[in-house]
């Protein structure tokens, strides 16, 4: 409530920051210069200050709150680019404020005789102080934890802090009810035991959207851990430090009523987050090479689809240059180099960590080009020592223990071979493998981009840059669709004569299911074809880590995300076939409604979702809705692209939704190819064969009951 009154308008936000903040100033100096009055007129005890203590004591709580708060109010989520590096910063602030008010607890103890009545203006400036410094560090503490508790939000994050700010309150009621006006209620001390446990528990819920640790480079785990746990050890000699009522205390309860009990809460919620960070990094530690090694993987093969995508004139040594480069850097290799067969001859066009000399005398002594032209797709060699093929090596190459082949190709033709050595035996995982499988694809589309802007640049250019688009499509789309049990598919895609950005894929995900994939790069032309490339190589890289529909697109967003340029985005629909009874799920990041007949029932489902590379992994997880659905026998769902429904006739009106509707619901046959023959001859009628200037998919999937897909 107190954001919507106050934090409606930037202009307003300051002034009542500005405001709350000299409110605090006022009554803090009006609070000193009471306490100096009546400590010299003799009328400074506890009982005489508690009516005053608890009036300016609230205000001047209040005032420094709001104006912290306020300040966090206007720092949206998506502003922080670098959590990891900030929530550090923080948590060794959260370091730094624990200690200094351990030290200024046995500063005041040493420095001033410690009970309820100063004896001189020293001792009462000096307690007020140290009273004023605990509060404030306190207040930033609580400000703070507030903002990284809404940083990382989660659907319960509200309702937490909803019972936690109650929880402030009982408390505070109970302390000044049992210290200040001396009600002593045994049942209130009873409950507040469990009050106390249920506190701890919510912190440690508040903190269960912490799955970026895992993702932290080792170096920054360990230094997270180490303060992560000090910082606990002192929240909980902190907070045991005031949780007694010796003469310590008094202090805080004499000069701010009720502030100890924020303290105690204040630092339990403080190290219980610290404690599940602490436990959270343990748990990743093992597994932190991997995950930075598979990052490095993603990240080159990301860099090398914009590097293509970016660029329309090759020098085809520098294109081979950063691929070599990026092989290396991929698999966390030690060497590597890139060799191209003219002719008869060997050329070395890139190498690093290797010997060109030496590999130049194998391929000149035992053939080495033969034996690697054997190998038609990439291999590990995990010994290169005992490999019946290369055990020769070793005479020449010794450094090289084990070995990465990936055959290059133009078109179909092998041009040459991408090499990645190590300096140990069997020091290459299967997952190097795989990945580097895929890199190989994209080295191939980036070999033939570079070998038909060439040509195009001696042609006529735009004709050609057109051409070379739609062999890109043609080539990154599926060619067979595979069988699935108890189910009917079909894809039908026709590039535009502007080229776009039209994809469409069926891959499997960790959990063995199909995924369908639809998908619409914005804009046209050769940068949109390029990112449809740089989009294909991606879902090669993340579908196999997915479980959900919701999941995969998540994971392709991370990615995109700040590497495509801005004025750039892609929409696609995402189907999982959950299993073979009609069990799906869908997701969509801003692409077109999925048509679904049930029950011969047409309807529209449109689950919320925002466009690819659009906005950050918070945003963009938030605004996903994943939707599950049950078809019965002949019940069908239709994915397409904006090119089937803006389809215009030779009087402008576009074809729109109603015939696709209308051709799902006709099918009798339950044949999902004859559904997208069907519409694709409906499109191009309505618009009288004329030249469409978008691509056109479209996926159709029906559900065949117990029925076996006929051959």
């Amino acid at each position: 409530m107190i954001r919507k009154i106050f934090f409606t308008d930037d202009a307003l936000s300051n002034n009542s920051k500005v405001g709350f903040f000299a409110a605090g100033i006022i009554f803090t100096a009006l609070r000193i210069v009471g306490d100096v009055i009546l400590f010299m007129i003799g009328k400074y005890n506890l009982e005489n200050l508690l009516l005053w203590n608890t009036i300016t004591s609230s205000i001047i709580i209040f005032s420094f709150m709001m104006t912290l708060f306020m300040e966090n109010s206007q720092k949206k989520k998506g502003d922080n680019n670098n959590f990891s590096v900030d929530y550090l910063k923080d948590v060794n602030k959260f370091f730094l404020i624990s200690i200094s008010i351990l030290f200024a607890g046995i500063f005041i103890e040493a420095i001033t005789n410690v009970g309820r009545i100063p004896e001189n203006l020293f001792t009462l400036f000096s307690q007020i102080a140290f009273s004023l410094f605990v509060l404030i560090a306190t207040i930033y503490v609580i400000h703070y934890l507030y903002k990284w508790f809404n940083i990382r939000k989660h659907k319960r994050t509200k309702f937490y802090l909803f019972i936690i700010a109650y929880i402030y309150s009982f408390f505070i009621i109970k302390e000044f009810m049992q210290f200040h006006l001396g009600y002593k209620l045994e049942f209130l001390d009873v409950f507040g035991i469990i009050v106390y446990i249920s506190l701890v528990v919510l912190s440690w819920l508040l903190n269960s959207k912490n799955s970026w640790v895992t993702l932290l480079p080792r170096d920054l785990k360990v230094k997270q851990a180490w303060l992560s746990f000090f910082t606990f050890i002192i929240a909980i000699v902190v907070m045991s430090r005031f949780a007694d009522l010796s003469d310590f205390n008094i202090i805080i309860l004499k000069y701010f009523p009720f502030s100890r009990t924020i303290i105690i809460i204040t630092f339990i919620i403080l190290s219980t987050s610290m404690l599940r960070i602490f436990f959270l990094i343990l748990a990743s530690l093992p597994t932190s090479t991997i995950v930075e090694r598979r990052t490095s993987e993603i990240s080159s093969l990301t860099y090398l689809n914009k590097l293509v995508a970016d660029s329309l004139d090759y020098n085809i040594d520098n294109l081979f240059d950063v691929v070599t480069k990026l092989a290396l850097q991929s698999c966390n290799a030690n060497s590597s180099w890139t060799e191209l067969y003219e002719g008869n001859t060997v050329r070395i066009v890139k190498s690093i960590n290797i010997n060109e000399n030496a590999v130049y005398a194998a391929h000149n002594d035992f053939d080495l080009t033969g034996m690697l032209c054997k190998f038609q797709q990439s291999e590990l060699i995990d010994s290169v020592v005992e490999s019946k093929y290369f055990s020769a090596m070793k005479n020449y190459l010794p450094n090289v223990k084990s070995l990465i082949i990936i055959p290059l190709f133009s078109s179909t033709d092998r041009i040459g071979t991408l090499l990645v050595g190590d300096t140990e035996e069997y020091s290459f995982e299967i997952d190097d493998l795989k990945v580097l499988n895929a890199f190989g694809d994209n080295i191939r589309i980036a070999l033939e981009n570079a070998k038909l802007v060439k040509a195009s640049i001696e042609k006529e250019r735009y004709k050609n840059e057109l051409l070379v688009a739609q062999k890109i499509q043609s080539k990154l789309l599926p060619s067979i669709l595979p069988e699935i049990e108890n189910y009917s598919i079909s894809a039908y895609s026709i590039p535009a004569t502007e080229v776009g950005g039209d994809y469409y894929d069926i891959v499997k995900l960790k959990n063995g299911n199909y995924c369908i994939l639809v998908g619409d790069v914005s804009g046209k032309g050769f940068s949109a074809a390029f990112y449809m490339a740089q989009l294909k190589g991606i879902v090669m890289s993340v579908a196999a880590s997915a479980n959900s529909p919701s999941e995969l697109l998540r994971k392709i967003n991370k990615i995109l995300y700040g590497n495509i340029e801005k004025k750039l985005y892609i929409t696609m629909s995402a189907l999982s076939i959950v299993d073979n009874q009609g069990n799906i799920s869908f997701a969509r990041a801003g692409h077109m409604p999925f048509l679904i007949k049930q029950n011969n029932k047409i309807s529209s489902s449109i689950p919320n979702g925002i466009g690819l590379g659009l906005a950050n992994e918070s945003i963009f997880d938030n605004a996903l809705e994943e939707v599950s659905l049950k078809l019965n026998e002949n019940d069908a769902v239709l994915m397409f692209t904006d090119g089937i429904n803006e389809m215009q006739s030779e009087d402008k009106e576009e074809f729109g939704y109603e015939p696709l509707k209308n051709t799902l619901s006709d099918n009798k046959n339950n044949n999902a190819i004859e559904v997208t023959e069907n519409i694709i001859k409906k499109v191009q009628q309505y618009g009288d064969n004329l030249i469409h200037s978008d691509d056109m998919t479209i996926f159709a999937l029906i559900f065949l009951g117990n029925k076996k897909l006929m051959e």
